[in-house]
């Protein structure tokens, strides 16, 4: 019994972040869906925060209100099953969002749902690796605070994505040589370790600032780089205007 085996190993992990993938566009009306207490509750609600509030405010009066947080909606989402959704640490989506000549520059760490915002994959990797609640994920200015943490984004919270030398600092394994005993245990000690499908014809392939075909996992992997080590690019408050 596999799925036995799988949701015993992830329930006494307690640290296994399991993705969600929203469909953001769709003529199908999805008023009826609710949000499940799991759903819920690796969601926050960024605009009725207070540091929300001020922050628009103070854009508003500044350009107008073209700097104001606003967050990409989706209308429907995909989920693991429930059994697995229950056992898990958190879930975090996977969605990316290709510029319009089709190179991928950001990740969208949040994406609201049913009147939810709801974190990245890569976002709710790095906050269990930090033990931070996801209570204290907040919108600041140019961004999100994670407690300590400052995140520079977009108005859409969308975070620039670093590529610079972050694939010569990530090792990648063959799950066969892992399945079959190859690497030694220690290699994953104290580790982020992300599961993925990197085979060519296998997963989608996406362009980005320096690769022209990486997979959705290595994308992942190097936000998430970006977001332990506080290597981000940003972009100051009057780009918009110039």
């Amino acid at each position: 019994n596999h799925d036995s085996h799988l949701l015993a190993a992830i329930k006494s992990a307690r640290n296994v972040v399991l993705p969600l993938r929203f469909v953001i566009d769709t003529a199908e009306n999805e008023a009826t869906m609710k949000v499940s207490g799991w759903l819920r509750m690796n969601s926050v609600d960024l605009h009725t925060s207070p540091d929300n509030q001020k922050g628009s405010v103070k854009s508003s009066v500044a350009l107008s209100g073209k700097l104001r947080n606003e967050s990409i909606t989706a209308r429907r989402v995909i989920q693991p099953f429930h059994d697995l959704s229950t056992k898990a640490g958190a879930l975090g989506h996977i969605n990316l969002i290709p510029d319009d000549d089709n190179i991928v520059r950001t990740i969208p760490l949040i994406i609201r749902f049913k009147e939810r915002d709801f974190p990245s994959f890569a976002l709710q990797v790095s906050r269990k690796y930090f033990g931070i609640r996801l209570q204290n994920l907040k919108p600041a200015d140019n961004g999100l605070k994670l407690r300590h943490v400052h995140i520079p984004t977009d108005s859409f919270y969308r975070m620039f994505i670093n590529f610079d030398k972050q694939q010569e600092s990530i090792q990648r394994y063959s799950f066969s040589d892992v399945f079959n005993g190859s690497i030694p245990a220690n290699a994953f000690k104290n580790k982020i370790v992300l599961l993925g499908v990197t085979a060519s014809g296998m997963s989608p392939r996406y362009k980005t600032t320096l690769h022209s075909n990486l997979s959705e996992i290595e994308i992942a992997a190097t936000a998430i780089e970006n977001l332990i080590n506080n290597k981000h690019i940003a972009r100051p408050t009057w780009a918009i205007v110039l």
